[in-house]
């Protein structure tokens, strides 16, 4: 059994309610019924009474309340006086190489050293990142999550404009702004399928019914604008 299922279990009961439970547990909906469901599969008894009004606590689950309140609060009690033995939490973070080179040092360098102890585990793609996060090989991830489904909890740092670069002459190289059915025609150079810009593209053209074609797709991490240079007159996709 783990901690984040009593940490659920014990917040639904307090409050009566998954909602205001995953709330407090930043965790959503859905994920937190899991955990409360994994933890009643491993106790072997329902913990919770469902209904149209809330949830309220079985007999086995007013029994499970009051002795697990205790034993989380000790585990808690238990890392937090490991943690000031040692002085400094170690995450692992998983991210993209070009957010580990833009975006992370300055927020890394502002962490007290003697605090925090950050290790930066750099993925090819958001997806395989993201899949080093579900299998446990990261702590927690600064990625684009764009269209992934997941029951994670998720807070966004920034956003940035995506830009269509194509070469000069190019018939909507004046354009100021590009409508989607501007693109219907248009061949593309993208990134594979595990890149987000590239799953964002497929999902746009699906969303208007349109049929994305792809004429090359570039290795990830190499720059773009020699593919477009090359194979006028397709474009690619880029964040600004």
């Amino acid at each position: 059994m783990r901690t984040e299922w009593f940490a659920a279990f014990i917040a639904a009961a307090k409050w009566k309610s998954f909602s205001k439970a995953s709330e407090q547990c930043h965790l959503t909906q859905p994920a937190l019924a899991k955990q409360i469901k994994r933890l009643e599969e491993a106790l072997g008894t329902e913990l919770f009474v469902r209904s149209s009004k809330g949830v309220a606590l079985t007999k086995t689950g007013e029994l499970a309340f009051q002795r697990l309140q205790p034993v989380l609060a000790e585990i808690k009690a238990i890392q937090r006086d490991i943690n000031a033995c040692t002085k400094k939490a170690k995450v692992t973070l998983g991210t993209l190489a070009s957010l580990a080179t833009y975006y992370l040092p300055p927020k890394m360098t502002a962490i007290p050293e003697d605090e925090l102890d950050v290790e930066l585990v750099i993925g090819e793609s958001s997806l395989g990142v993201f899949t080093m996060l579900q299998e446990g090989g990261v702590d927690a991830a600064v990625i684009d999550v764009g269209a992934m489904r997941h029951d994670y909890w998720v807070a966004d740092l920034f956003t940035e404009p995506y830009r269509v670069i194509v070469p000069q002459g190019h018939r909507l190289s004046k354009y100021q702004s590009i409508a989607v059915t501007d693109l219907r025609d248009e061949s593309w150079v993208l990134y594979p399928h595990e890149c987000e810009s590239r799953r964002f593209l497929e999902h746009l053209y699906a969303a208007h019914g349109l049929s994305l074609t792809v004429a090359r797709s570039a290795v990830i991490g190499n720059a773009m604008l020699p593919y477009v240079r090359c194979d006028f007159p397709k474009a690619t996709l880029t964040c600004k």
